[in-house]
């Protein structure tokens, strides 16, 4: 029988072995961010394309249909990642091209939400501000240590003790399960939760109850974003969005960073009407320093910021070894985990 080809393309260090993937196809290895083009994949026409750091191409898409429509024999695409937004999966679906991501991966899953309470704490005691304070010597001077002052009081003892509070989780996915649950079994918080692909059944068993975004957004005292981004959700968190918060509500992006006008969330944080915000993620990454909302990000002390690090270093590892494993899996004939548009299937 004739190997298959598959186009390997990965941003950054790989961790894990993948040779084993030489015995079953024929494998292309692009390391660093590879840009799809037609005399790309017109030249080695994959029947997989697999790997993490595709270059955008034509709006959000790094993978467009007509990028697909070059690929004569393309049958399954692996994105070593949580995050598939890049890909036209509904084009893929058109095309009975199987698209599949790595969501499935618990120490990744976990990893991801351990971050999103990181920010918490980091927002609730001021731990970057803290942290920078006690290093400028600022808060090792007689009158200042122990941040006893008035002012020092009412800034960095003036947040919320978490324990009782009120959790809203938006998008209960394998990630925002975890943070619920990290709330509810560690905090005894009262978890809210929106998300429309969730049945209420489902959420119940965690101890979830599914509202509206609005009820979520007006009710929780935390906020953390764990949705995927999709073609109806792009800043579904906005001016009217952040006016519904509490002035003492914190909101965390661990997800993508176009989920949230952050024009809009940085001038809420500059004019102090909501308690804070973590951001991992960003709308385009690197952000641009020069822009004036990253500016206003930065410069603020009511936020926690980190550059897109939600995996750990040991879920980096067990990510890419269940990437190349699905590729393995599919390559023996086998149906790949974590399938993102199941309906595909349908005609097979």
């Amino acid at each position: 029988m004739e190997k298959k080809k598959v186009l390997l393309a990965y941003r950054g260090k790989i961790l894990t072995a993948f040779d084993f993937l030489y015995d079953m196809a024929i494998v292309e290895f692009r390391q660093g961010p590879l840009k799809f083009t037609p005399e790309v994949l017109e030249e080695i026409n994959p029947h997989i394309i697999a790997g993490l750091g595709f270059e955008k191409v034509a709006g959000n898409y790094a993978l467009t249909g007509e990028l697909m429509d070059v690929c004569e024999k393309l049958e399954f695409i692996q994105k070593v990642a949580m995050g598939y937004d890049d890909i036209d999966v509904e084009a893929a679906t058109k095309r009975g091209i199987i698209v599949s991501n790595v969501g499935g991966v618990g120490i990744s899953s976990q990893s991801v939400a351990e971050l999103a309470w990181a920010h918490i704490f980091s927002l609730a005691r001021r731990i970057p501000q803290v942290d920078a304070g006690v290093r400028s010597g600022e808060l090792l001077r007689p009158e200042r240590f122990g941040a006893s002052s008035d002012e020092d009081v009412i800034y960095y003892r003036g947040g919320p003790v978490l324990y009782g509070k009120t959790l809203g989780i938006i998008g209960l996915g394998k990630i925002g399960k975890r943070s619920a649950l990290i709330g509810k079994l560690g905090f005894n918080m009262v978890v809210l939760a929106y998300d429309p692909y969730v049945e209420p059944a489902d959420a119940d068993m965690i101890g979830v109850k599914l509202v509206s975004l609005e009820t979520l957004l007006r009710e929780a005292d935390i906020i953390v974003i764990h949705a995927a981004l999709t073609g109806d959700n792009r800043a579904m968190i906005g001016e009217r969005e952040i006016e519904l918060m509490k002035k003492t509500a914190m909101i965390v992006n661990v997800a993508r960073g176009a989920l949230i006008d952050m024009p809009a969330l940085a001038k809420a944080l500059e004019e102090g009407r909501i308690y804070g915000a973590g951001i991992d993620v960003w709308p385009t990454e690197p952000p641009h320093p020069d822009e004036d909302w990253v500016k206003t990000l930065i410069r603020s002390r009511r936020t926690s910021l980190s550059p897109h690090v939600g995996s750990l270093y040991e879920a980096l590892v067990e990510r890419q070894r269940a990437g190349f494993e699905n590729v393995a899996r599919y390559l023996r004939g086998e149906k790949p985990f974590w399938i993102v548009n199941p309906s595909v299937l349908q005609g097979k």
